[in-house]
């Protein structure tokens, strides 16, 4: 109550483009916001501090990754007509941007007096170039950040695992989370510590096999079953060290699955063909799971309690690479069972349809690196 409050979220929101006419047959890209299910996962977070009365609440946002000040398709200006009408809609307040950023004149802006209560939305923090740097040469800008509130609330898990200067600076704040951090932490705590003994089964799919090390040692120790799948594959099948890797986790807790089919070509403007992986020429690739896959994985399903899904099984940017995945996410609506999906683009995609699954992660990175290591630099503070 009567405190300046600053929010750290994550609105980065995936976008798409609007051709319109504006002048004489001028042609030109509207932004519009796509999916707003992070904007969404905020809101009683938002609306909670709303109404404790502070005598502000600024958010702290990025959006996408400017290179430079002007990198105008990363700019809250363009989409915040949608999401200045999305908060109207379901919270009634009103919402003003802030286009100076990290400033004095920002500053100044939001201690002016107003008749009516306001949400203030910072212009993306990552026009600032000390937002992703970081170093201990930024005291200035980090002096100005922190001048701008009193109370320093955290509910960006997505950014999590990031060391920025809007997720870990804050350290002299009164600071807590919000209820989306409170949320993501207790489900995936759950996939880690298992408090009920439920048989857990993780679905990955997704490129990044690297990126999957860690947590593949990490889940193979805890949880009864794993099943990979996606581009994956391509990495277990045409590199040793991936399929020795695979190997070693099976002596694990976990039972591990791998995809045996699937629709392949040389790349994505190839014509397609269905090949068993144990056929996978070395210069094809996989890019969608084949029916014999699904067919195999949809029967272990019904095996688990838990379904942890992180990573689409195809392409599915791409309509002839969908199928695998839209099998398995009407399965899934089907089935029952509880069901977390892990963020990223599985989040964007299972949204799509009209589910009620446990819990959908806003987090991708954050999600994997959670359940990798049990902790994120993000949240150090809760240490």
């Amino acid at each position: 109550k009567g405190k300046r409050v600053v929010l750290r979220l994550d609105w980065n929101v995936p976008l798409k483009y609007q051709v319109v006419n504006y002048e004489y047959d001028k042609f030109k890209n509207r932004i519009l916001i796509n999916d707003f299910f992070r904007i969404k996962s905020t809101l009683k977070t938002i609306d909670y501090i709303m109404k404790q009365n502070p005598k502000y609440l600024l958010i702290v946002s990025h959006l996408g990754r400017p290179k430079d000040k002007d990198h105008e398709s990363c700019k809250f200006e363009n989409i915040f007509d949608e999401i200045k009408n999305f908060i109207k809609d379901r919270l009634k307040y009103d919402i003003l941007l802030l286009k100076n950023g990290v400033s004095l004149s920002t500053k100044i802006e939001l201690n002016y007096e107003r008749d009516n209560k306001y949400i203030f939305l910072l212009e993306n923090i990552r026009f600032l170039k000390e937002e992703t740097e970081n170093t201990e040469d930024f005291k200035e800008v980090q002096d100005m950040y922190m001048s701008l509130g009193d109370v320093f609330i955290n509910d960006a898990f997505a950014c999590c695992h990031r060391d920025h200067l809007s997720i870990t600076t804050p350290l002299s704040f009164d600071w807590g989370y919000g209820y989306l951090i409170n949320k993501e932490i207790s489900c995936l705590s759950d996939i880690i510590n298992n408090y009920d003994n439920s048989r857990i089964l993780a679905i990955m799919g997704g490129a990044k096999m690297d990126d999957k090390l860690k947590l593949l040692d990490n889940l193979s120790r805890k949880i009864d079953g794993i099943y990979l799948a996606g581009g994956n594959i391509n990495s277990i099948l045409k590199e040793d060290k991936y399929s020795k890797y695979i190997e070693s986790i099976k002596n694990n807790k976990s039972d591990i699955y791998v995809m045996i089919d699937g629709l392949v070509g040389k790349d994505l403007s190839d014509k397609s063909e269905y090949s068993l992986a144990e056929d996978l020429k070395e210069d094809k690739y996989f890019f969608d799971i084949g029916m014999q896959s699904i067919v195999e994985l949809t029967n272990l399903i019904d095996k688990y309690d838990v379904i942890f899904w992180n990573g689409t099984l195809g392409v599915v940017e791409n309509k002839l690479y969908q199928h695998g995945s839209v099998s398995l996410v009407n399965y899934l609506i089907n089935s029952k069972k509880k069901v977390i999906i892990g963020g990223g683009d599985t989040a964007c995609f299972v949204n799509k349809y009209n589910h009620n699954f446990y819990y959908v992660s806003t987090g991708g990175g954050a999600s994997l690196d959670f359940l990798s290591h049990g902790k994120l630099v993000g949240l150090s503070l809760l240490d």
